[in-house]
């Protein structure tokens, strides 16, 4: 379903199927290698999200303020209306999911916390899904 706004964009309301596909396939392999025992690293790679997270959050917010002060910022500012709801929900969900990951104990024999990596799994990719999506349409923007 595409919608039109005050800035001219047809705003899509889809978040690409591939992010999704791959971040849900990406996702059960690490659930997987987890419950196994074999992602020892796996505190080194939850913190690493979640420093993508963050750095992801201040991007757009420091996109979001700046980005309306001219007109030689249009280009910027529709591609961001356009891929914002991507782009909170895959910061949104990678900071929230390893947040929790770091504050309880990892164990291997708990499904709940092998389901809590493959959802931070799954909104790692899907944020970097995002962001490529969004410098995608950065780049094709005539």
């Amino acid at each position: 379903m595409k919608t039109s706004n005050n800035l001219g964009c047809n705003c899509s309301c889809g978040c690409g199927t591939a992010g999704t596909i791959l971040g849900i396939i990406l996702g059960v392999i690490v659930g997987v290698l987890f419950a196994l025992g074999l992602t020892p690293l796996i505190l080194s790679g939850i913190w690493v999200a979640f420093s993508i997270g963050i750095a992801s959050l201040a991007f757009v917010l420091i996109l979001a303020a700046f980005t309306g002060c001219s007109d030689s910022c249009c280009s910027v500012e529709k591609c961001l209306i356009k891929k914002l709801k991507c782009l909170l929900i895959g910061i949104l969900g990678t900071i929230l999911t390893t947040l929790a990951l770091v504050s309880i104990s990892l164990e291997i024999s708990s499904i709940v916390v092998t389901i809590i990596v493959a959802l931070a799994t799954f909104f790692l990719i899907f944020l970097i899904s995002s962001i490529v999506s969004f410098l995608k349409c950065l780049l094709y923007r005539q």
